[in-house]
């Protein structure tokens, strides 16, 4: 059974992004973060590890998310496995599925989230629980 997800990730996913969306919006051809359409699959985890390891990082959390794999369901919509590091202790895994919602003052919406046994691929991570 899924349990909470740390309080680190969920902390980090109800920061908004804005400003690295802007500078993606901005890369691709000056339109708003808010008109772009939602980020690919893997898009999206490369911004959930970023965002989540900077808001660690700025309130002196030392754990680390890594090894996020995610998959799309429907357009806006994600469910990712991914890791979480801290030193001296064991590397957990967790699972969560989450909305990318740019109009919301938090650009990531978690809707489910929770641990689970692996981590090495969504896949894996679906068959422990």
């Amino acid at each position: 059974m899924l349990q909470r997800l740390a309080p680190l990730a969920i902390a980090a996913v109800s920061c908004a992004v804005a400003g690295s969306l802007a500078d993606d919006g901005l890369a691709r051809g000056h339109a708003s973060a808010r008109s772009l359409p939602p980020p690919t699959a893997s898009e999206f985890g490369r911004i959930f590890v970023a965002t989540a390891n900077q808001y660690g990082e700025e309130h002196g959390d030392r754990r680390l998310i890594d090894r996020a794999d995610c998959v799309q369901a429907a357009r806006g919509r994600y469910m990712c496995s991914y890791s979480v590091s801290a030193p001296g202790s064991p590397t957990r895994c967790e699972l969560m599925q989450a909305r990318w919602t740019p109009r919301a003052a938090s650009t990531i919406t978690v809707t489910l989230a929770g641990r689970v046994k692996r981590c090495g691929s969504l896949r894996e991570a679906l068959r422990s629980l």
